[in-house]
């Protein structure tokens, strides 16, 4: 889809090409990230298990694949999901770690299950590179056994690892995995678009914007899902609807938007992911990047709320627009 917005690059780095972007300066950031790793607020544990409740998943449920041309979903915190379609399985930012980083942000809510829990894995999303999206535990795991698919330019911190099984795009690539991949329990091909979205990369301290950052939208037969990745609001939604929606089910982020004059350009409120869900026609829309770890101002378990909120406000059902438990599992 070459007509439409790609990202800027110069300076060996990545831009975002909307005026909506706005870059927060280093020193800001590294102060409020330094802030909220040593001055939390967290509710008290019983609080946090009444309404950010962790299940255990059914693993049972899990190795079978669901039902004719369903979607199954499970959420296992922040942006982490298992997505089954027909037998085909796949993680999107799977993070398992307790904490990210050696020193930095320790889970709020506790991982539903272990790496060794989940069912036989076909391929791997990455929407970027920051720690709470791409878990060196879970690479070092998976390895080569999986499909890693990443946006460009991550590719190279892969081959770093000595993982080779990568596919790198860019925005509005496309990509067929399946059949391609000989599995022969796969009737047939996934289509994968990588798409835009509203953020910035670093890992360490001289990589700033070198990767690039992406969503994905999946396609099996008759069924669209969308998954965000982390984005603030810009026009390019609407872009992402007309051209590949209307969406079955949409994963968004609703949390980590406080304070706002920093957040706004690169992470979604609850009221920026309602318009998210609008602009892509989502059938389905279910809430992420909340309730896991704690380094923005809004109360950890505000984002719900708001949610709902907005979606009274702007006379949406309720159950149009979704969040789920931590290891929860739906098929749709």
């Amino acid at each position: 889809l070459p007509h439409l917005v790609q990202p800027l690059h110069h300076n060996n780095r990545f831009h975002n090409p909307w005026s909506t972007w706005i870059d927060e300066p280093p020193l800001v950031a590294l102060k409020n990230n330094l802030k909220r790793v040593f001055s939390r607020d967290i509710p008290p544990q019983e609080i946090l298990d009444k309404h950010a409740p962790v299940v255990v998943p059914d693993t049972t449920v899990l190795n079978q694949p669901p039902l004719h041309k369903n979607i199954r979903l499970t959420w296992f915190g922040q942006s982490s999901f298992l997505v089954q379609f027909d037998r085909y399985n796949m993680l999107f930012d799977p993070v398992f770690a307790e904490r990210l980083w050696k020193f930095g942000h320790k889970r709020v809510r506790t991982v539903p299950f272990s790496l060794s829990q989940l069912p036989p894995i076909h391929a791997i999303m990455i929407s970027h590179s920051h720690a709470d999206h791409l878990d060196e535990l879970v690479v070092n795991h998976f390895h080569n056994t999986v499909q890693w698919v990443v946006p460009t330019g991550l590719e190279r911190w892969f081959s770093e690892k000595g993982v080779n099984r990568v596919t790198a795009l860019t925005w509005w690539d496309q990509l067929s995995i399946g059949s391609t991949e000989n599995h022969s329990n796969v009737p047939q091909d996934i289509h994968v678009t990588c798409v835009p979205a509203q953020h910035h990369t670093q890992r360490g301290l001289f990589d700033k914007n070198k990767t690039l950052w992406c969503g994905y939208v999946l396609e099996l037969a008759s069924r669209k899902l969308f998954f965000s990745g982390d984005t603030g609001y810009c026009d390019v939604f609407h872009d992402i609807g007309k051209e590949l929606g209307p969406f079955d089910v949409s994963l968004l982020p609703i949390g980590t938007y406080e304070p706002r004059q920093s957040m706004r350009a690169q992470h979604a409120n609850p009221s920026d992911a309602v318009q998210i869900h609008n602009d892509l026609k989502s059938k389905l829309s279910i809430g992420m990047h909340w309730g896991t770890f704690c380094y923005s101002d809004e109360p950890i378990l505000e984002p719900p709320n708001r949610l709902q909120a907005e979606m009274k406000t702007k006379g949406i059902p309720a159950t149009d627009f979704i969040c789920l438990r931590h290891g929860q599992t739906i098929e749709i």
